[in-house]
């Protein structure tokens, strides 16, 4: 999936707040962030791969340290606008 594929901020903002109602998602400062080449991974968001050509954002928090949440850059600057407002 190449940097160019169309995403809709629009979209990607209610499917945050959709998971986060759902208790898919957290909404709280993460403790760590790294960021890095994507190895096929599915985005937390989207559930779309993030490839080798993209840059995968991996996420842990203090309250759930064992889950690795994944976005691609426009997810988790989505799921970054819905939840540290």
């Amino acid at each position: 999936m190449p940097e160019n594929m169309q995403f809709d901020e629009h979209e990607l903002r209610l499917e945050v707040r959709r998971r986060i109602a759902a208790g898919r998602l957290p909404c709280e400062t993460q403790e760590y962030l790294w960021a890095g080449t994507g190895d096929g991974q599915l985005c937390s968001l989207c559930d779309r791969v993030i490839d080798t050509q993209q840059i995968e954002y991996e996420l842990q928090f203090s309250t759930n340290p064992e889950t690795v949440y994944r976005f691609h850059r426009i997810c988790h600057q989505a799921w970054e606008l819905e939840c540290l407002k």
